[in-house]
């Protein structure tokens, strides 16, 4: 048994307390976004589509910034025509708003296992739920991890179904030196405050044609017609066109400014990520107590998150204890995620389905463990999260 933790009256490693993200904002983000105030143009207009060019530039398929990734999501399922009814196959082990977008469609989310070295579904996990009704699977990228979209692509080719890459964590990640985002298929991504680039709230979707982004546009904006977003441009008209029953998920001028500035540091960010996932698993691997998450051979991780998976059979406590002691140290770790299957509203959803076992995503749920990773982090933060793993390991050792 090593030192006493704080949690039980010993000293914290930290005074001052590592928060679990902190966004990078530079002076160059500050001025954007007042560039942005001061032109006047506070809904969707000119660094909209300065964004909108360079995301597209950035994956090399038309994309169209949104106000989430979640509007991303569902803006997908509308053109993928999703009715009620529809069977789509959903990782348990993700967010809400994975499903949440499935259910706002009218559709079945008929939830699926991962793969526990990875966290991501394989073929293996998504053909056991297969049913006729099934028309297509989202595909989550886990903490940043690709899943292998080689052999799913295949899968999805010879069942006619179509594949939704919710890549809301990883952006910058590649899958076989492509970058996510690159892949051909529809992609979601999330510019959260706590994602690679950050526009506060917002996101995008990449769609593989310019018909797709076109309708898109369109849906994003109340089903107005394409003039619509240029109605208050110097010569444009003021008429429009309402062609469908859209929805409002555009993107609005000073969080596309911050997402124009942001993309600029997005390898500098990411190599920094990178570095600090380096040193915890030099570090964290020599620990019993612990194991770290793989990193398959198709797969460059942007390691938005760092999670490993407590050893809970050799320690005295439970994962939420252990999340709680490790606060007191004045660390401020994370959970990614708690199944949805287990939540109240999915459970029924669950138990039609004939509740399956997923074994990979219950024991992930129960012991995953998300360390703070974020650019800003120095030397000393990075240590100290180290520190305080190897202090609660060490005590809490059977």
């Amino acid at each position: 048994m090593g030192t006493r933790p704080a949690i039980e009256g010993g000293a914290p490693v930290r005074t001052s307390p590592l928060p679990f993200h902190r966004p990078w904002i530079t002076e160059e983000d500050i001025q954007a976004v007042v560039a942005s105030l001061r032109s006047g143009w506070l809904t969707s207009g000119p660094w909209n589509r300065r964004l909108e060019e360079k995301l597209r530039a950035f994956w090399g398929y038309p994309t169209l910034p949104t106000s989430s990734c979640t509007a991303a999501l569902s803006l997908a399922l509308h053109l993928l025509d999703v009715r009620p009814g529809d069977e789509v196959l959903v990782p348990s082990f993700t967010f809400a708003a994975t499903a949440n977008v499935v259910v706002h469609r009218g559709g079945i989310p008929v939830f699926v296992d991962v793969d526990a070295r990875w966290g991501v579904v394989t073929v293996d996990t998504l053909e056991p739920a297969r049913t006729p009704r099934t028309v297509g699977v989202i595909v989550v990228d886990y903490g940043g991890h690709p899943a292998p979209y080689d052999e799913i692509r295949e899968w999805a080719a010879e069942h006619g179904l179509w594949i939704l890459e919710d890549a809301a964590h990883a952006l910058g990640s590649r899958y076989r030196n492509l970058r996510i985002g690159s892949l051909g298929h529809p992609t979601a991504f999330s510019f959260y405050a706590t994602k690679a680039i950050t526009t506060g709230e917002g996101g995008a979707l990449v769609w593989p044609d310019q018909d797709g982004i076109e309708r898109a546009r369109v849906l994003a904006l109340h089903g107005l017609s394409r003039e619509a977003w240029r109605r208050y441009d110097t010569g444009g008209s003021p008429h429009y066109r309402v062609l469908e029953a859209g929805y409002k998920m555009n993107l609005p001028d000073p969080l596309a400014a911050l997402g124009v500035s942001q993309l600029q540091r997005e390898p500098e960010a990411r190599s920094r990520r990178q570095s600090i996932a380096a040193r915890y698993r030099e570090a964290l691997s020599q620990f019993p107590g612990v194991r770290l998450m793989e990193q398959a051979p198709w797969a460059e991780s942007n390691h938005h998150l760092f999670v490993v998976r407590l050893q809970t059979d050799v320690l005295r406590v439970d994962r939420d204890t252990f999340l709680q002691a490790l606060q007191a140290e004045g660390i401020q770790a994370s959970l990614h995620f708690l199944p949805l299957h287990t939540h109240p509203f999915y459970q029924p959803y669950y138990h039609q389905q004939g509740s399956p076992p997923l074994p990979a995503t219950e024991a992930l749920g129960r012991t995953v463990l998300s360390l703070p990773i974020f650019p800003g982090m120095d030397e000393k933060d990075v240590e100290d999260v180290i520190e305080a793993m190897e202090k609660l390991l060490q005590y809490y050792a059977r």
